[in-house]
């Protein structure tokens, strides 16, 4: 339990700074969760903001194949898609909402940190989407843009209809 909360220390540090984790530890939180929602019998695993980088697409590749033995038809992959100008007015809104309610907000929600990500992002996007087709992943674009209430309730609800659909499918096949 120590090791945990001295883990979530340093990623706090870590991602208070507007960086991000590395390749090596989000490795390691996935392969965690997904063996310990193996265990409990889950069948899906939604993965918000992996991967970033063209190594965390390899590696949730190995974990998904080799430790786990998910076949890549089973895999999606939804890329969110917004402008950078509508990224940093949800940041203020959710500035605000944390503002407004009483709580701190974010560490990382500060414009600077958020740059650097769209930044990061952006410099790995096209090469993170070449990897995961190879693979054989069933990539998605979403145009998270029309989402304008409650966009969190929106992208799961998308998502939910979408991984019913395909087990539906499955079934029927």
């Amino acid at each position: 339990m120590e090791e945990q909360t001295e883990f979530r220390d340093q990623a706090a540090g870590i991602l208070n700074h507007g960086h991000l984790l590395p390749d090596e530890e989000i490795a390691d939180i996935i392969r965690g969760q997904m063996t310990t929602g193996l265990q409990e019998r889950k069948t899906v695993f939604v993965l918000d903001g992996a991967p970033r980088t063209v190594a965390q697409s390899t590696d949730l590749m190995s974990i998904l194949r080799n430790d786990h033995k998910i076949e890549s038809s089973s895999i999606f992959y939804f890329e969110l898609m917004m402008s950078r100008e509508l990224s940093f007015q949800r940041m203020e809104l959710r500035v605000q909402e944390a503002l407004d309610a009483g709580k701190v907000p974010r560490s990382d929600d500060t414009p600077e940190a958020l740059d650097r990500r769209l930044d990061k992002y952006e410099e790995c996007i096209y090469d993170i989407r070449a990897r995961l087709k190879s693979f054989g992943i069933g990539y998605n674009q979403v145009d998270v843009s029309t989402f304008t209430e409650e966009p969190s309730r929106k992208i799961a609800s998308f998502i939910n209809t979408f991984v019913g659909n395909h087990t539906r499918r499955l079934a029927e096949a």
